[in-house]
């Protein structure tokens, strides 16, 4: 039985490597933990999304949204950068694609200084149409770096994942300096 469990483990492993290398995004597996872009990047292997967890993944994350937002959603996915900042009241959604189906188990927010962006949920979706919540409620902001644990609970391989806007008002303030995601094989 250990035996079956450890040959399904590396196939759907394999399976993971194959639909990246189809969708033509660059993959890498590094002491155990599939990367998402170039392993020569790589300075700190994490579990967290892209080279060392925390390089621009503009290239392999797509960006869609309706939440007011000054510039590029980009700047979800490139580290500090001025790139693009919050604004307005809490009206709409962040949408990641990840092209693939991934277990999203938990995220860290960033941005240029402490102020509060107002109170919003993880939701997520196989297919782009229709999203399951995933977790609590919680407060964005409030600090330069927030880790969002809400996903903790999350069991189901998501290829869409929405930061949905509940409530409250957005601060032009800071910008967003990148929203790293940390998945569980």
């Amino acid at each position: 039985m250990k035996r079956l469990f450890s040959l399904l483990t590396v196939g759907s492993l394999i399976a993971i490597l194959v639909a990246f290398a189809l969708a033509q995004v660059p993959v890498s597996l590094v002491r155990g933990k599939v990367i998402l872009g170039s392993a020569s990047a790589q300075s700190n292997p994490q579990s967290y999304l892209g080279p060392g967890g925390y390089a621009d993944r503009s290239g392999v994350i797509l960006m869609t949204g309706t939440q007011s937002f000054n510039g590029s959603l980009n700047a979800f996915l490139i580290p500090n950068q001025n790139v693009g900042y919050f604004s307005g009241a809490v009206s709409g959604y962040i949408q990641f694609n990840f092209q693939v189906p991934l277990l999203i188990t938990e995220a860290t927010y960033n941005q240029q200084n402490s102020d509060a962006q107002g109170t919003w949920q993880f939701q997520g979706s196989t297919d782009g149409i229709s999203f399951t919540n995933i977790g609590a409620t919680f407060a964005l902001g409030g600090a330069t770096s927030q880790v969002l644990t809400t996903l903790n609970g999350n069991t189901t391989r998501y290829q869409y994942l929405r930061l949905n806007g509940i409530s409250g008002t957005t601060s032009s303030g800071p910008y967003v300096y990148a929203m790293l995601f940390k998945t569980s094989f």
